[in-house]
């Protein structure tokens, strides 16, 4: 449970029966998103290794993920780092290093 006595990983201020699928359903959805997309890169790069895929990926994934919440945030980095359940300064950080913030 998060302090907010939310169970932990349910969005914040959304409605309980708001009309939204579960929210297994939604992280199934992206599970199958992320899988296909690296089926596609794997068939892609043929007999050719990988290299630093875990560090791409992250980088791929976490940019628009950022983006996202502080637009849906109204561009506030407390309320964002909660969703995100990271410390403040810990977005702070990786914003400037996505060049999101100046």
């Amino acid at each position: 449970m998060s302090p907010q006595g939310r169970p932990k990983g349910e969005a914040p201020n959304a409605p309980a029966d708001a009309g939204h699928a579960p929210a297994g359903a939604h992280r199934h959805g992206v599970e199958a998103c992320i899988r296909e997309s690296l089926a596609v890169y794997f068939r892609d790069l043929g007999d050719v290794e990988p290299s630093a895929l875990y560090d791409m990926i992250i980088d791929v994934v976490e940019k628009p993920l950022l983006e996202v919440v502080m637009q849906r945030a109204d561009g506030n980095q407390s309320r964002a780092a909660e969703w995100l359940g990271i410390n403040r300064n810990t977005l702070r950080r990786k914003l400037l290093q996505h060049k999101l913030i100046p």
